[in-house]
């Protein structure tokens, strides 16, 4: 029998320090580790990320989740996480992605800013359906055939 599919959506505070490629350094690396990670325990999702906060979408198995999140948790890089919703799912909104990811030139995240009124999105002034949307829309947009 199958495990049931659940997704875990959480913002945390970025504890990155330094400039803009300082950022991107960690990012990369936190995006190695994740993809490697994740095809090992069947894990599919979403990255965003600005200078102060990360929001993700995790989908897989409740425990290889929870075992996940465990670790992002103890992560130095991230603070403050909060869920934001984990619940069962029929399917997977993100299939073809071990773990993919939106960044700061991203036109979904610079039009959240712009609604925001501030100089960078805050993740935690959104929900959990609002922060998928984003994500599945810049899937949708930025890898389009």
């Amino acid at each position: 029998m199958q495990d049931s599919l659940y997704r875990l959506l959480y913002v945390s505070r970025s504890s990155i320090g330094g400039d803009a490629t300082d950022l991107r350094r960690e990012v990369d690396s936190i995006l190695e580790v994740a993809r490697r990670n994740n095809a090992a325990a069947g894990i599919t999702g979403a990255l965003m990320f600005n200078a102060r906060f990360f929001a993700q979408a995790l989908e897989g198995s409740q425990q290889a989740i929870e075992r996940i999140f465990e670790n992002i948790q103890c992560d130095l890089r991230h603070g403050s996480a909060t869920i934001l919703s984990f619940e069962p799912i029929e399917e997977r909104a993100f299939l073809n992605w071990h773990m993919a990811c939106v960044d700061q030139e991203s036109a979904v995240l610079r039009a959240f800013n712009e609604l925001t009124e501030g100089p960078e999105l805050d993740p935690a002034n959104f929900d959990g359906a609002e922060i998928f949307e984003m994500l599945q829309t810049y899937l949708r947009e930025s890898h389009a055939a």
